[in-house]
C-alpha cells in the first residue's frame, strides 16, 4: 500500500531480463478498490457482519481465557456478547457510512477518512470514553486514508510491495548467496568508494598486451 508498482531502484548488471508474464509489454492495470468488485451494496455489508463477528469472536475468546477467565457458560456467553456486538456494529457502521460517503465525496480517500467517524463514535460511547473516540479514529482514517490514496493515484494497494511484471515461481527465484555476483547498488553509496567497503575500480589495463621491445 502507498507503492509505486514498478521498481523502486535500476537493478545494476541485469544482463538477463526474464519473461514478465502476461502483462510483458503491456501497461499495468489499474488499481482498483477490492470493495468496489464485491458486486452490490448487500454484499459488502454480508463481507462486513462476518468480518465483524469474526474479529469480535476472536477478542473475546482471547478475553475469556486469558483476562477474565471466566468459567461459568453463562458468564462466558454475556462477555462474548458485550465484545462481538459492538464490534460487528462498528464494521457494519463503516461500512455503511463508506458507501454513504463515496457518493458524497470526490475521492476515495476523503470517503475513507470521513467513514472513520461511524466506528471511532462507537468505540466512544460503547466504552463510556470521549477520548477513545480520536483514539479510535486516527488509525482507521489513516489506513482507510492510504488505500483510498492508493486507489486514486493507481498505486499498489496491497500489504507488501511486488512489481507486477515479475515473474512468479521457483524457477525464476534468487537462489545465489547474498546475490552473488549481482551486488544491489545501495549497498555500495558513492561515499564509500575507495575504502576496503567499496575498492575503487582500476580501470582498463592493456600493459600486458603492450610490446616492451
Amino acid at each position: 500500500m502507498f507503492s509505486p508498482k514498478e521498481k523502486f531502484y535500476t537493478t545494476p548488471k541485469d544482463i538477463y531480463k526474464p519473461y514478465g508474464g502476461d502483462l510483458e509489454g503491456k501497461p499495468l492495470p489499474k488499481s482498483v478498490d477490492f470493495l468496489d468488485e464485491m458486486g452490490t451494496f448487500e454484499d459488502r455489508m454480508k463481507y462486513a457482519t462476518l468480518r465483524g463477528f469474526q474479529v469480535g469472536a476472536f477478542l473475546s475468546s482471547i478475553d475469556i481465557a486469558l483476562y477474565t477467565k471466566l468459567t461459568e457458560r453463562r458468564a462466558q456467553a454475556l462477555r462474548a456478547a458485550y465484545l462481538t456486538i459492538p464490534v460487528m456494529a462498528m464494521a457494519t457502521g463503516w461500512m455503511a457510512a463508506l458507501e454513504i460517503a463515496k457518493k458524497t465525496f470526490e475521492t476515495k480517500k476523503g470517503a475513507y477518512i470521513a467513514s472513520a467517524l461511524v466506528p471511532a463514535g462507537i468505540m466512544a460511547t460503547w466504552r463510556k470514553r470521549p477520548e477513545m473516540f480520536f483514539k479510535s479514529f486516527a488509525p482507521i482514517a489513516l489506513i482507510g486514508g492510504m488505500h483510498g490514496y492508493s486507489v486514486d493515484n493507481n498505486l499498489f494497494t496491497g500489504w507488501v510491495p511486488s512489481n507486477p511484471r515479475d515473474p512468479i515461481g521457483g524457477i525464476n527465484k534468487e537462489t545465489t548467496t547474498l546475490l552473488w555476483p549481482h551486488q544491489r547498488e545501495f549497498l555500495y553509496p558513492k561515499g564509500h568508494r575507495g575504502t576496503f567497503m567499496s575498492p575503487v575500480d582500476p580501470g582498463p589495463t592493456y600493459a600486458q598486451f603492450e610490446d616492451k621491445n
